[in-house]
């Protein structure tokens, strides 16, 4: 049970991402954790305006900029790792996510897509 409340408290800050340009935060909103888009390296397009979710499949969606989008969601804790949606704006990809600790600095998020899956590391922003 330890261990289960220090890797509950340990995912909650801001994560670099993979690519390094996408810094992402996660926090707890109504028990469930989220994840969201906080600094981009890139939040622009080539008009100076922000990127937008154009790709979104919920075409009421696509006016929402990418900057503050959720792309983990409604993440449970179980066996040692948080399981739920993710979201790819880029692609407007909905799938199902897991994402484990692997140490004080790093954790792996893995993308199922069904027919494959992919995963990527994580490193905590200092």
């Amino acid at each position: 049970m330890a261990y289960n409340a220090q890797a509950q408290a340990h995912i909650l800050c801001v994560w670099m991402n993979a690519r390094e340009d996408k810094k992402i935060e996660i926090f707890i909103e109504n028990s469930l954790y989220q994840g969201k888009v906080v600094w981009m390296e890139e939040p622009r397009d080539s008009k100076g305006e922000l990127l937008l979710d154009r790709k979104n499949p919920d075409e009421t969606l696509r006016g929402n900029t990418v900057l503050g989008i959720l792309v983990l969601m409604d993440l449970k804790f179980k066996n040692n790792a948080f399981y739920g949606d993710m979201y790819i704006p880029s692609r407007g990809w909905f799938f199902d996510g897991v994402v484990e600790i692997l140490n004080q600095n790093q954790i792996k998020v893995t993308a199922d897509l069904g027919f494959v899956s992919g995963s990527r590391v994580w490193n905590r922003v200092k």
